[in-house]
């Protein structure tokens, strides 16, 4: 959602396909991270008397009437329907398509052939039309504790398919280590880590970011990197 919103505002032109949540919550998310309002005062009712963001929310709506973004939540799920009834009839093609989450993915086969089928076809209708695909994919979290207690996803826990890794030109691990151990007074509940486990066209490695989950928001991390955290260029 942050990425989609990030390229809203360049004026790119987006396609968010949610297959498991419903279009109102993503732009519920969206208005908080482009408005910095906790999301826990709309979830409370505060809206109904808060003027203050009432006021937030028709400035989003006026902003969000330049945008070429389009969301979905009734679309997606069929590859070749995607491919016939849009991307072949539209006179201007996305710039990206966002799919969340592959795993929603139905077909006629097993899931995971499924799946693997829709990552095949998808990428190559990406390449034909020459827009940019993100495909957001869960993890198996009953695999992703090791015998340290490391909560660090890895590529071998993306969940139901191996071709996602294969095909992908980059892939990017999300890691929150708050939410593992918020028992350890240690931890600063804002440290995001994106780890870009593959990159076919450049370096991997860690970056920190800022994660703000009042806001639905991530944010570059302006302090000091880290000392224990491996460097970008290693």
């Amino acid at each position: 959602i942050n990425l989609a919103h990030d390229l809203a505002c360049q004026g790119k032109r987006v396609l968010f396909l949610s297959l498991e949540m419903p279009k109102e919550k993503v732009l519920e998310r969206m208005f908080c991270l482009d408005a910095g309002v906790n999301n826990i005062d709309l979830l409370t009712g505060k809206y109904n008397d808060d003027a203050m963001i009432q006021d937030k929310f028709a400035d989003f709506m006026q902003k969000t009437s330049s945008w070429k973004l389009y969301i979905s939540d009734c679309i997606g799920r069929d590859w070749a329907w995607l491919d016939e009834q849009i991307f072949q009839k539209m006179t201007q093609k996305p710039d990206a398509v966002f799919i969340d989450h592959i795993q929603e993915v139905r077909g006629g086969q097993s899931s995971k052939d499924s799946i693997d089928e829709y990552i095949s076809k998808m990428r190559e209708c990406a390449i034909r039309n020459n827009f940019a695909l993100i495909m957001c994919s869960q993890v198996n979290r009953i695999s992703m504790s090791d015998k340290d207690g490391n909560k660090e996803p890895q590529l071998h826990h993306l969940k139901a398919s191996g071709y996602l890794e294969e095909a992908a030109d980059q892939v990017i691990l999300l890691h929150w280590p708050y939410h593992y151990a918020k028992e350890d007074t240690t931890l600063d509940k804002e440290e995001y880590i994106l780890n870009v486990a593959k990159n076919r066209d450049g370096m991997t490695g860690y970056i920190k970011m800022r994660y703000q989950p009042h806001y639905c928001r991530v944010r570059d991390w302006v302090t000091e990197q880290t000392p224990n955290l491996p460097n970008w260029t290693e």
